[in-house]
């Protein structure tokens, strides 16, 4: 973070104007991270708010516990330049298409073989999963969510969990 390799933002969720009012937060309102400090055994944050660029709102401090407690995610976004090599795959898939519970069946679900050619050694792999939200309200009540599961099966399709 503090080398400038990443970005870190997070956001409020819905709350009520009382709510905002009490914590001097915005509801699902994006708040960038400027700094992180460990100070006498807590970690500190500091946001930067902007309503719009005529209304500035303010710096402020927040302990970690009570980021966890107000906030609803936290982003990283990474510098792509940190890479020496990467590779972009866009995809879709509707969650309608697979199982509501993927614990019985991965049938249905997309699969992709990541085969990495290194030197003798290993090599450090990094996969970014990134969902495109396009509908606001599903941003605001998170229905939908994405994982990533990694099995070795040597390139054959796994339709059993396990």
């Amino acid at each position: 973070f503090h080398k400038g390799d990443v970005l870190i933002t997070t956001a409020t969720g819905v709350m009520s104007e009382e709510e905002g009012e009490k914590w001097g937060l915005v509801p699902t309102h994006a708040y960038a991270v400027l700094d992180i400090r460990e100070h006498k055994l807590f970690w500190l944050y500091v946001f930067l708010m902007l309503q719009d660029l005529s209304s500035f709102l303010g710096i402020f401090w927040i302990a970690w516990e009570d980021l966890c407690q107000y906030y609803d995610v936290i982003y990283l976004s990474w510098n792509p330049g940190l890479f020496k090599e990467s590779t972009c795959i866009h995809s879709t898939w509707d969650a309608k298409q697979g199982p509501v519970k993927d614990a019985y069946s991965l049938a249905n679900n997309p699969q992709y073989k990541l085969e990495v050619q290194c030197p003798q050694g290993g090599a450090v792999v990094w996969v970014l999963l990134s969902r495109h939200i396009t509908d606001k309200d599903d941003f605001a009540h998170n229905r939908e969510f994405i994982t990533m599961v990694v099995y070795k099966t040597d390139g054959k399709k796994v339709y059993y969990p396990g």
